[in-house]
């Protein structure tokens, strides 16, 4: 049957649906077989050879779905030290321009992070340098609130989920390095605090352009963070280690190098790598200056998750060119 004959037939067919269920589940099935007509079209296509190709591939397959059952199906789900999950939408809205990135993207990228530098001690005798957290310890300090404001804190629920990662038990009071993002959810904007603890210092990476009013004393903007992060790790760290150093009393330094000048909108991806780059004195690699390059980057760092229990939820074609992406970039394709 050729094409000419087959879409009057389907506009008939689909005329004589008076029920609105029965129309809805054919549409549904309708959008299904074309979801997977072009995820076929995807593979039959020869598979790229770079990975800047498989990059590009990977994002514009992934940006152009957009059936609703599709979306709101979860491609990302990992449970432990609590449960963060990810649909289709939610990812495609965090990579458009002009959309800030979601907090739950962010803390699954940062979890991603923690998992890759403890699994490659896995089977060492190497101490865990690196203490990476998430938004939660953000969450708590609650800077845009005064104390009368402020909720009561949950100490030793917070040192549950902020000082421990499921892949291996250590004394974060050993680690060299200490990360904890901030975020300010009003204006969007992402900064880093890292805690050199061997050398006592703070250091404030921060991306975004500083305030006029600041030029002359940048470090006058974070003093209050910096104190209120005192006061918190201070409290939770003496529970889980016996740690009871104050914060607010070391070194505060803003690092040469590290002057992005960004915006809102891209500044949690670069929090991101600032996480993986730093290592107390430099960032180690190059950092990327291009934000469809940095957008391609983070969507494949959050479906590449060796943890991640939906992982079946990706199209099949999908998961193949992410593998192969994976071993170009391993060197073992």
């Amino acid at each position: 049957m050729g094409e000419e004959e087959l879409i009057p037939m389907l506009r008939n067919y689909i005329k004589s649906l008076t029920d609105a269920n029965a129309l809805e589940t054919f549409t549904d099935k309708l959008a299904a077989i074309l979801l997977n007509m072009k995820a076929q079209a995807f593979f039959i296509r020869s598979m790229p050879t770079s990975q800047h190709e498989l990059k590009d591939e990977i994002f514009n397959y992934v940006m152009s779905i957009d059936h609703h059952e599709a979306l709101e199906k979860e491609w990302v789900l990992s449970n432990k030290p609590y449960p963060i999950a990810l649909t289709l939408k939610k990812i495609q809205e965090t990579l458009r321009t002009g959309h800030k990135m979601d907090v739950d993207c962010f803390n699954l990228a940062v979890r991603k992070l923690a998992c890759e530098e403890l699994q490659m001690l896995k089977g060492t005798n190497r101490n865990v340098s690196k203490h990476y957290m998430d938004l939660k310890f953000c969450d708590a300090c609650e800077f845009s609130r005064g104390d009368q404001f402020r909720a009561k804190l949950n100490a030793q629920q917070l040192a549950k989920l902020v000082l421990s990662w499921p892949w291996r038990n250590y004394d974060v009071s050993k680690c060299r390095l200490i990360f904890i993002p901030c975020s300010n959810s009003i204006t969007g904007t992402f900064m880093l605090f890292v805690l050199d603890l061997k050398a006592e210092v703070v250091s404030i990476l921060d991306p975004v352009s500083i305030n006029p009013s600041f030029s002359k004393q940048p470090l006058r903007k974070y003093s209050s963070k910096i104190q209120r992060v005192s006061n918190i790790l201070g409290t939770i760290m003496k529970i889980a280690c016996q740690w009871n150093k104050n914060v607010y009393l070391w070194d505060h330094t803003i690092p040469n190098g590290v002057k992005i000048k960004t915006d809102s909108e891209l500044s949690g991806y670069y929090v991101l790598l600032f996480m993986r780059a730093w290592d107390g004195e430099r960032l180690q690699t190059l950092t990327c200056m291009d934000d469809r390059e940095l957008r391609k980057r983070f969507l494949i760092h959050l479906l590449t998750y060796k943890e991640n229990l939906y992982v079946c939820n990706i199209p099949e074609v999908l998961r193949d060119y992410l593998g192969r992406y994976i071993s170009l970039a391993n060197g073992k394709a």
